[in-house]
């Protein structure tokens, strides 16, 4: 990592570039070089983070401070809870067999993308994933030798995704999808092609919404108060359908779905954060013991926050504490005073009940705690924040004109012809109900039947999802 990013910064010199090179981290935000190979354990799965950020703005600006992020590609999605407009954070993280005591986005990933394969397996069930069919030789239809069904090809198939300008103007061979699906999937289970195509959706999104149940239900919170927010270049397509599987209410569709990720890095703040274990019985800590042992955390974070030309006069400053009930071996996070005054012990133990309540469906009042260690968190806002007013403003001057296409969104139904869309012809206050195709150049959305989309006044397509008989997560 150092000698990366030393070649980066002396590329970055010689082309004349003024601008400090900030480098995204697992927590969050960004730091200077200088600080960052210092402790490049902290760039682990930063890519992961900076499409949550990303999200956690949007939302957040758009009226939805709570909400899920649903980070699609072509070879994973990434699932996130956001409260409160900020990103979870989590010391427990991994990267393959390596336990990571280190602070870092809470991400859930599975091997759920648009490159997932599709097979049948021994027992006669449809699967998909986590094998992926990669970028090389990638699904069949790029005719780049791959022969194995994914879940692009029984996007095209539906035609859910126009060949003529999907990823660019790819070169895109409709007929070997079917081949592959036909080979694969629909002949060994005895269906339509149609049938297995809308099959391999449907898998793919019951993975997704059990990793959706895993960051909501399973952690006490109910999905239904939370916002979808699906990104990546295949999030937006899929959205609809998950939200139903996962009884979640509302969808907000960002104006640049496929590259939110990079905007979630611009937005991210410079941000350093500082750990200390303090374990010690709730009995016997004490204000000035915790205060003693911040001290010297906030110190290196403010020495850090200088050497990345963030003033001490812009900084916030957040304090946490990981605690248990005696005798658990996890703990929960809990926010502090930020003043750490007096009374800071006695509020953290009655902030973790209320918190062990939240997640776990109960709590003990007369149990006895324990702190665990503490937290210090030193950022400062991103100055990109103009990007997220960057959408189309002003109300609709005249009915944008769509066009049409064929799509089979159910096997008894069968194909019929719906309205496609071009996102850029969208105005602020447009509202459509489903079924419609919304095409840009980064992706595709799919509003289903009976959801209601509009666009606000940033350009989010924001989408009212009826509720479903028998919708489960």
């Amino acid at each position: 990592v150092t000698h990366y990013l030393a070649q980066l910064e002396d590329s970055l010199a010689a082309a004349d570039a003024g601008a400090p090179l900030h480098i995204m981290q697992s927590h969050g935000g960004v730091g200077g070089v200088r600080n960052v190979v210092e402790r490049p354990v902290g760039t682990v799965l930063s890519g992961l983070a900076a499409g949550v950020i990303g999200a956690a703005n949007v939302g957040d600006r758009a009226g939805y401070p709570n909400c899920i992020s649903l980070d699609m590609g072509g070879t994973s999605t990434d699932v996130a809870l956001i409260r409160d407009g900020r990103a979870l954070i989590t010391n427990e993280g991994s990267f393959e067999d390596y336990p990571l005591n280190v602070p870092m986005v809470d991400v859930r990933t599975i091997g759920a993308g648009g490159s997932s394969i599709a097979y049948v397996d021994q027992a006669g069930a449809l699967k998909v994933g986590p094998e992926s069919a990669g970028a090389m030789p990638g699904p069949a239809c790029y005719g780049r030798g791959g022969t194995q069904p994914t879940v692009t090809d029984a996007s095209l198939v539906l035609g859910y995704l126009n060949p003529e300008t999907f990823a660019g103007g790819l070169s895109i061979d409709v007929e070997k999808s079917r081949q592959a699906i036909d080979e694969h999937v629909a002949s060994p289970l005895g269906i339509e092609i149609a049938e297995a195509a809308l099959g391999i959706h449907a898998i793919v999104n019951s993975n997704m919404a059990e990793t959706l149940r895993l960051v909501s239900v399973k952690r006490g919170h109910d999905p239904r108060d939370f916002t979808l927010i699906p990104f990546g270049g295949a999030g937006p397509l899929q959205g609809g359908r998950l939200a139903e599987q996962a009884s979640i209410r509302k969808l907000l569709i960002p104006p640049t779905p496929g590259v939110l990720s990079a905007m979630g890095l611009m937005l991210a703040p410079i941000q350093h954060e500082g750990l200390a274990s303090y374990e010690t019985p709730s009995s016997e800590a004490t204000a000035a013991a915790v205060r003693e042992l911040f001290a010297p955390l906030d110190a290196d974070c403010v020495k850090r926050m200088t050497r990345d030309r963030a003033s001490d006069a812009n900084v916030e400053r957040r304090y946490f504490a990981e605690m248990r009930y005696v005798g658990q071996s996890h703990q929960l996070e809990v926010e502090l005073d930020s003043q750490l005054g007096d009374d800071l012990v006695s509020d953290a133990i009655q902030t973790f009940h209320g918190a062990h309540e939240q997640a776990y469906g109960h709590s003990n009042t007369t149990e006895a705690t324990e702190f665990v260690a503490l937290r210090c968190v030193h950022r400062r806002a991103a100055d990109e924040e103009t990007l997220l007013s960057n959408g189309q403003g002003g109300a609709a001057k005249s009915s944008p004109q769509p066009g049409s296409r064929r799509v089979c969104l159910t096997a008894a139904e069968g194909y019929r012809e719906i309205a496609v869309y071009d996102r850029a012809t969208l105005s602020a206050g447009f509202e459509i109900t489903g079924p419609a195709l919304i095409e840009q150049a980064d992706t595709t959305a799919m509003i289903y039947e009976r959801h209601v989309a509009r666009v606000d006044e940033l350009g989010n397509i924001v989408v009212d999802v009826p509720a479903s008989d028998g919708a489960t997560i």
